[in-house]
């Protein structure tokens, strides 16, 4: 007799044993956050069509699979494949796969008043004072489930800080390829002071077709 998947325990002692090895978890405002988010996943769980918010989009799908989390390492992907799979636009490009950003196929912009354009992690772990009373204001895990267990997870994803007045005249296309049969918890920041102005693109895709979990 199977036993019957329990896709809201896996997570949770998924992102438990996580904990410890994600960026900025030195950061105590960091840690409290994903803590937060956690404890907010428990009470709640998966939403369900007798949440009002949720009432025409069942989840049952997801419920009835535990996605691999973290994402494998699905290694290098190619420039060939990348065009494959994304829309060829003139435009920055930032690049994650299975979560992770890729600089090697990345162009995000840079100089002027560009202050940051770039993996999430890695401003988390070099200049988290930048993330510090933006990261987890919009999206807050209070406010829901989905948010809450993507926040459990939060390692990486786009971060972009522009400058007061800062245009950036190229559109900024955040690209991320799945991998297959796993969860992705990216997450974009984008803080624009006050005159300042960009257009961002996000595209999901999987990368070969499989089911997958962002």
């Amino acid at each position: 007799m199977s036993v019957p998947i329990d896709a809201k325990e896996s997570y949770l002692k998924a992102a438990a044993t996580r904990a410890a090895g994600l960026p900025g978890n030195a950061n105590a405002w960091l840690r409290q956050l994903r803590e937060r988010a956690r404890e907010r996943f428990a009470e709640t769980g998966f939403p369900t069509t007798r949440d009002e918010t949720w009432r025409y989009t069942s989840l049952a799908g997801l419920t009835r699979h535990v996605f691999a989390s973290p994402a494998p390492d699905v290694g290098a992907v190619s420039q060939k494949t990348l065009q494959a799979t994304a829309f060829d636009l003139h435009a920055h490009r930032m690049v994650f796969v299975g979560g992770h950003f890729q600089a090697a196929l990345s162009n995000p912009p840079n100089g002027g008043g560009v202050v940051f354009a770039g993996s999430l992690a890695d401003a988390m772990a070099r200049a988290p004072e930048q993330l510090q009373g933006y990261l987890g204001e919009v999206g807050t895990p209070d406010i829901g489930a989905m948010a809450a267990l993507n926040t459990a997870f939060l390692g990486d994803g786009a971060f972009l800080r522009l400058a007061t007045n800062t245009v950036v005249e190229q559109p900024i296309h955040v690209i991320h390829l799945a991998a297959p049969n796993a969860m992705t918890t990216s997450r974009t920041l984008i803080v624009v002071e006050g005159g300042g102005r960009a257009t961002i693109i996000e595209h999901f895709v999987g990368l070969d077709g499989s089911a997958y979990f962002c």
